[in-house]
């Protein structure tokens, strides 16, 4: 199904864009508390469609129209509300777009402070591919997230610029390999030996990591002996909504 803007701009005043939450897995205990909150359209038939139909629509239009950043906001605002009475941690995603429009910081710090307890918990997923050039844009508006104890990942690592000089100087808390290395690692050398390498990497630093698109139980296994601390993907749980997440 094609989606253009006029579609995600009747969701949004139909109340029908969403998030839903995937599971984030801790490989040395087991257990899951850390959650990605993704954004959904909700269908008027209830079917959700995916992010990746819409959120480039909305940026091709981001300079003349800002629907995107509404998205953002929707996907905040709806995301602290349902989890605010919940232990768990959980990551939005923020482009450069977002970090460099000046409404969508000032909501994102009202959304901090009328709710307190939820910066501890929040982790904020920075995309590497987007923006090389506004690493001092991006190091500010850490440093102001920090205040609130936010912390960031490194979202698709390998994939984008991989610039080691701005791993090092911004300090990630985490870093998430993509999905197009983890996926074939059960099966080809090269994504096994960069995986690997991309989790000394991030020892190094100090930084945690998380492998996305987990898909099967051998990926999971190797994950664990390469001392990768986290995975996420559809063998560990697709993305649900709230409700059913928490068996509401």
């Amino acid at each position: 199904m094609n989606i253009n803007l006029n579609d995600i701009e009747v969701a949004l005043k139909e109340d029908r864009i969403i998030p839903v939450y995937q599971a984030i897995r801790d490989n040395k205990t087991d257990q899951v508390n850390k959650y990605e909150t993704l954004a959904r359209i909700r269908l008027p038939d209830g079917k959700l469609i995916s992010a990746y139909k819409f959120i480039e629509v909305a940026l091709q239009e981001v300079k003349s129209s800002r629907v995107y950043f509404n998205i953002t906001k929707t996907i905040i605002n709806k995301s602290f509300n349902e989890l605010n009475d919940k232990s768990c941690d959980f990551s939005i995603n923020l482009s450069y777009f977002d970090i460099s429009d000046n409404e969508t910081k000032l909501f994102l710090i009202a959304k901090l402070k009328e709710f307190p307890l939820i910066g501890e918990r929040l982790i904020i997923e920075i995309t590497e591919g987007e923006g090389a050039n506004e690493f001092w844009d991006l190091k500010i508006f850490m440093s102001e997230m920090r205040k609130y104890n936010c912390r960031f990942a490194l979202d698709d690592f390998g994939t984008g610029y991989s610039n080691f000089i701005n791993l090092i100087e911004l300090k990630y808390d985490y870093i998430k390999i993509d999905g197009s290395i983890i996926k074939h690692i059960d099966e080809n050398i090269q994504s096994h030996f960069i995986a690997e390498m991309m989790a000394k990497i991030a020892s190094l630093l100090s930084s945690e990591v998380i492998a996305e698109y987990v898909h099967n139980e051998k990926i999971l296994e190797m994950l664990s002996g390469l001392q990768i601390r986290y995975s996420q993907g559809f063998y560990i749980a697709e993305p649900l909504e709230y409700t059913k997440l928490f068996d509401i």
